[in-house]
């Protein structure tokens, strides 16, 4: 087993080394759709010395779309190939198809290579070339603008408006990147080393280290009256000098 999500209720989906996909009641433990190659063209088998070895499939429910998810197989990992099924039917829905897609491979992490937005008609990835691509799902069409991030940065999901957030590994910095104004729009450190999942829910991201558990909301407002309960104070004689003619000599938010 490579993979799993949750579906409706109690039912889960698999998702196998060599590529078939399934799906189980967790409850009684019976098969609703007995296991099915993703993709017919040949999947690595679980053995020899391939570049599969060092890759790891991905499973995610589709929210809004009961019964369907979005799969990577290890070898489409490679093909940067993302497949629609509808699980119940079992019927496939669509292909995805672009660049590469990084999957982490490792025990100690729930890093993910694709996060659907709230209603399922986004589809943000992870991809080798350093960007996360966003997908308009229902059109197959990729959006103009990606994300920049390092090799071992994390896609965490989508954020409010058109934002994408992820988590920068080496700055231990959660950012929060605007796909339809100017780029990076806001960034959070992460306390308690480093982290293990996180996920966003409206507004809010909770992120987890394993020893420490935050959450943060994202909503404007929010982040608006934080940096100024963080800036309550006068400005000092050196922050004076560099602040343009013309700037109210009161609080920065007062």
């Amino acid at each position: 087993m490579d993979s799993v999500a949750a579906l409706e209720g109690s039912e889960i989906a698999l998702l196998t080394v060599d590529g078939r996909l399934a799906r189980v009641d967790a409850a009684d433990a019976a098969v609703r759709t007995r296991p099915f190659l993703v993709h017919p063209a040949p999947n690595w088998a679980g053995t020899g010395l391939t570049s599969e070895i060092l890759a790891k499939s991905r499973l995610i429910a589709r929210p809004g779309h009961p019964g369907q998810v979005a799969a990577v197989t290890r070898t489409g990992t490679q093909r940067g190939e993302i497949l629609l099924w509808d699980v119940r039917t079992p019927r496939r829905v669509d292909t995805l198809t672009g660049t590469a897609v990084n999957v982490p491979f490792g025990v100690d992490s729930l890093a993910g290579a694709l996060a659907f937005d709230a209603d399922g008609s986004r589809l943000a990835v992870a991809n080798t070339d350093g960007q996360v691509s966003v997908w308009d799902v229902d059109r197959g069409k990729r959006h103009t603008r990606s994300v920049p991030r390092a090799s071992n940065d994390v896609l965490i999901g989508f954020g409010p408006g058109d934002s994408v957030v992820t988590y920068l590994f080496d700055k231990k910095q959660v950012q929060i990147y605007d796909l339809t104004g100017d780029g990076a729009v806001g960034a959070l450190p992460v306390a308690g080393g480093d982290w293990i999942s996180g996920f966003v829910r409206g507004h809010r991201l909770t992120v987890d280290t394993g020893r420490l558990r935050q959450t943060f909301d994202l909503s404007p407002g929010a982040q608006f009256r934080t940096l100024c309960a963080a800036a309550d104070r006068d400005y000092t004689e050196a922050e004076r000098k560099l602040l343009p003619e013309g700037t109210p000599s009161q609080r920065p938010c007062s």
